[in-house]
Order: C-alpha cells, then structure tokens, then sequence
C-alpha cells in the first residue's frame, strides 16, 4: 500500500463571521465527505495565513471548498462562493494556494521555495556614512533585528532602493531604518508599522519617511504602462512581454529613456567606447551619464509592440537645446545586428534625414564592425558605438549631429 500524502491547504482570507475560523470540506473522508460537522478546521499562522493540514491517500481526485466554521467546528457558517476547486493528491506532500471564491490555486510540493522579488524605494538624502535598509518581522527583513535587517543601495542621489525575494502568499509588516557602520542609529518615525501582502507578482514599494502610506506598483511592460498608474518622474522595474526578466529604467511623463551622454564643451563623449557586450547588456545608470539601457532590452521593449513606438532625441549645443520626434521605431535582435528601422518625422527642429540616413544600419562597435566604411573603423573613429552607415551623419553617442557638434544627447521612447 503506497505511503500517504500530506496536504497543507493555505489562504490569506479574513473571517467576516463573529467567532468563526477557517476550514475545508470536501469529497475526501479526511475532509468530512461534505458534511458540515466533520469539515476540518485550520490554524492561523504567524503572517496571519489559514493553513489546513491532513493526511490522504495519494493520487486520488477530490473536489473542495474552504468554509467558514463555527469555532467548535460543529457548523459551516458561510461557504466559499463558485464552483467546487479540483485537484488531486497527487504523490508528494504539497502545499496548495487559494484565494478565497477564486477557482485558481498553486501547488507547491514539499521542498520548493516560491519566492517573489519586492523592491522598497524611497527618496532620501542620507549623510556621511549612513545607509537606509529595512526591517521587519520575517526572516529575510531581519525579524525586527537591527543587525539583520537588509541594506539598501543608493540609486541615484537621495534615492535608495532595498531588493528582496521574500517567500510568496504572506502578510509582513516592516519600515526603515538608518544603519551606520553595522549599527542602527535611527527608526523611522511612524505610529505604526506598515502591513503589506506578498502574492505572486513582482512589485516596487514606494513610501516617503515618516509617512505610513505606501504605492505598491507592479512590474510594468514598460514606462507608458508607469505612466497611466504612477505619474512620477523617477526609476521604475520595467519587463517586456517578451523578457525573462525585469530590470531598472528611468521614466518620464509614459517615455522610457534608454541614453544619456553628458560631454565636455567640445563634444568629446566619455564612457561610450564599449564592446559589444558592454552595449548588448547595457551600462551606466539611469537618468545619468554615461548611459546606454542595452541593445538586447532595447530589442525587447520596441518588439511588443512592433513599429508602435516614436522615438525622441534631444541634443544640447553651447547654445541652446534642439530635439527631434521619429515615429515607427525598433530595432532587430543580435542574430541580425540589432538593424534600425525608423518611421518618419513627426516633430521637432532637426533636419529628418540626419538619422534617416541610418534607417537599415546595424549596430557597429569597436570590436564587431558592422558598417560600411572601407577604410574606417566608425566606431573607433568616434569612439562610440551606433547604427553607423559610412560613418555617420549623426550619432548621439558619438558627439556629432549632422551640422552641430552637441555637448549633450537624451534618447528616450514611447508607445
């Protein structure tokens, strides 16, 4: 006789009935066979999860409900609402995941760790040694312990970030703290601790000190999508519909920068003489120079949505600032050179055919010399990588936009 199966059923759903606690009842004898006074009863876990746990035969198909129970467990008080859930018992012990009236739930076998990436952000300028980190009361903030809690990494100025894969499906509570040297010099000044869900969705917190109302905005497909929930200009975790996985970009007003190449007052660029590697991976930080988002992102971002994308550039001369707006822009994957492919110009005060003139180029860089100069290598000659024809008649990388030697450049898209 094959050896039991240890099921756990697990919910974050709150009791509405006085006095009531959580159960399950289903087609199975350990689950009371539906009747109510022989359902079984759950515990409250420490996050403030119901969990539910028996012993059944395994590979058996049962149907099952989670109820609200009397807390002597003699009566349902209230039945979950919809369809019947369905699963199997299947051959391992398992942890299984619903919500309360959802016909969706996640199995877990014993052993996996389901983990969901959370990132806090605040804005803050901390002094000499001093770094922000949060603490809370799960093991990966700490557990309310100083000497544990996890450090945050300055962004920008006055913009910190904490990262943390915490496991999935839990409540927690947590806030900031100041941390110098290994020691906690300072909690955030908040009546109370702030109490937030993890599911299954990769999500941004972003809070201010001292202020216990926190914006949890998921990962978005890019900063368009930012920009419909969240108005703020700052660093947001962006991932295509066709990335694995997600990462850090600046947004403004729904566009998405992918470059920025501050210069000194001749237009000699610093930072962009890269490989290819350096450019299909990106560099740099967001919103700062040097910065290139990276060939392979870019790729991504511009394909979900094929050909909807414009395309802004803004370049500073000594003098003043000149900006252009081309419609219909992506680029093609690293098999083909990452290729541009512009539309036409649909604003702005530069001559068009500067960087229509690259329209079709692929991607050159120093090392992987891809255009059609004989005698040049374009990229070590401007010491930048682009979408170089015979050089170039513009490249915001490079220093040069057609008749005006630039100082600055920004690149930056949108649906």
């Amino acid at each position: 006789m094959s050896a039991p199966v240890t099921l756990t059923f697990q919910t974050d759903h709150e009791v509405t009935e006085a006095n009531a606690v959580m159960g399950v009842c289903g087609s199975l004898v350990e689950l009371g066979m539906w009747n109510q006074g022989e359902c079984m009863a759950g515990t409250k876990g420490a996050q403030g999860e119901w969990n539910v746990t028996v012993k059944v035969a395994p590979s058996m198909s049962f149907q099952w409900k989670w109820v609200e129970l009397a807390s002597d467990g003699s009566k349902v008080l209230l039945w979950e609402p919809g369809d019947n859930h369905r699963t199997n018992t299947g051959t391992v012990d398992k942890t299984i995941v619903s919500n309360w009236g959802k016909q969706r739930e996640r199995e877990f076998p014993k052993g996996t760790s389901v983990t969901t990436a959370v990132r806090f952000r605040i804005h803050y300028y901390a002094s000499g040694g001093d770094r922000l980190a949060v603490c809370g009361n799960i093991p990966e903030l700490g557990n309310w312990q100083p000497a544990y809690c996890t450090l945050g990494d300055r962004l920008t100025k006055g913009n910190w970030q904490v990262q943390v894969d915490i496991s999935q499906n839990r409540h927690f509570q947590w806030k900031w703290a100041i941390i110098n040297n290994g020691t906690m010099t300072q909690w955030e000044g908040i009546s109370k601790n702030r109490h937030d869900f993890v599911g299954d969705e990769e999500i941004t917190m972003f809070t201010s000190w001292g202020s216990e109302f926190t914006t949890a905005l998921p990962v978005k497909a890019d900063c368009s999508e930012v920009w419909k929930e969240r108005r703020d200009t700052d660093l947001y975790q962006l991932q295509p519909a066709n990335a694995s996985q997600s990462f850090l970009a600046y947004c403004q007003s729904g566009w998405t920068h992918i470059q920025r190449n501050d210069m000194d007052e001749v237009g000699t660029p610093f930072g962009f003489d890269r490989d290819w590697m350096s450019y299909k991976n990106g560099f740099g930080t967001p919103s700062q120079s040097p910065y290139w988002i990276g060939n392979d992102k870019l790729y991504q971002l511009t394909n979900q949505h094929q050909g909807n994308y414009t395309l802004q550039i803004t370049i500073w001369t000594k003098y003043r600032s000149h900006s252009i707006v081309y419609d219909g822009f992506y680029i093609e994957d690293e098999s083909n050179n990452y290729r541009l492919h512009l539309g036409s110009k649909i604003s702005g005060d530069i001559e068009a055919s500067y960087l229509l003139s690259h329209a079709g180029a692929p991607f050159s860089t120093f090392d992987k010399d891809n255009d059609k100069a004989v005698t040049v290598n374009c990229p070590s000659r401007w010491q930048a990588g682009w979408w170089y024809t015979d050089c170039l008649t513009a490249t915001a990388n490079g220093g040069e936009w057609g008749r005006y030697r630039i100082i600055r450049a920004t690149m930056a898209i949108r649906q």
